[in-house]
């Protein structure tokens, strides 16, 4: 029997919320783990479709006080409709119904990795080491094809993915908004860091930044002093078939994808972490 992608994603949410000892709430499941906070950042599409959820049933367990206190989410994408649903809604003057735009985060819960500095960078011919990974003839496409990096998603191609985090100002822009989230959570107590990183790996980018993105955070969490003996990391991958699409060559696509991820996250987590250098 098959299983549907919104099954899977409520067996993850479950998981993430009935872990034992490792959850995000004690058995009770009234108060949260105590002399905790807790950063939960989503990669692409389908880690904004649980992270959303999860807001949603956090919310409903703890006080809000608590909430507002302990947690802080931050979905990162490079589709910057993900940060809205079009939900169909009946005009009360007209009595027609019409689309409309509904929030699904907050301005500060959202990074939308913005495909302009990467463009610039394509068409400036100003690669930065990316020539050494980036397929040539997938960067002849991308040239001659305004399609991409046009801030709608990664076009289920990893290595777009990753090229849209790649540009100096889009990683900056990431370190300051995980720098200030860190320090909302942590200024004023002495409470351990925990970061949690959600993201599906069928689609462009949550295959392409996941190994990136993550070091790149551990990286600028690991360059305040303050946090060196506090913070602990973990993560869920949400393995192919959770992508959207049920076309047989997307599914496909999705394969190849997270086989691709799942290989290179093998692969970085044999290496010293001093092998590894970010700027």
């Amino acid at each position: 029997m098959a299983i549907s992608r919104d099954e899977i994603i409520r067996d993850n949410l479950r998981t993430l919320d009935q872990l034992e000892g490792e959850g995000l709430f004690q058995h009770d499941k009234r108060d949260m783990t105590p002399k905790t906070r807790y950063l939960i950042i989503s990669y692409g599409g389908t880690g904004s479709d649980v992270l959303e959820p999860l807001r949603k049933r956090l919310k409903e367990e703890i006080e809000e006080g608590e909430y507002k206190k302990k947690i802080r989410i931050l979905a990162i994408d490079t589709d910057t409709n993900t940060r809205h649903r079009q939900v169909s809604v009946k005009d009360e003057e007209t009595g027609q119904t019409v689309v409309k735009n509904e929030e699904r985060f907050a301005p500060e819960e959202f990074l939308w990795l913005d495909g302009t500095p990467a463009r610039a960078n394509v068409d400036n011919n100003i690669l930065d080491g990316t020539e050494n990974w980036l397929n040539p003839q997938l960067l002849a496409e991308i040239r001659a094809d305004k399609k991409y990096l046009d801030g709608n998603g990664a076009s289920s191609t990893r290595q777009v993915g990753r090229l849209l985090l790649s540009p100096r100002a889009t990683r900056d822009g990431l370190r300051n908004k995980i720098l200030a989230l860190a320090h909302e959570l942590t200024d004023d107590n002495n409470d351990d860091l925990e970061i949690l990183i959600i993201t599906g790996i069928s689609g462009g980018t949550g295959s392409g930044i996941v190994i990136d993105a993550t070091y790149l955070i551990r990286s600028y969490i690991e360059s305040i002093p303050a946090l060196t003996d506090r913070v602990k990391y973990g993560g869920f991958v949400l393995l192919p078939p959770t992508g959207k699409s049920n076309r047989l060559t997307d599914v496909e696509k999705g394969n190849r994808n997270g086989y691709a991820a799942l290989k290179e996250i093998d692969y970085f987590m044999t290496l010293r972490r001093y092998d590894l250098a970010y700027d």
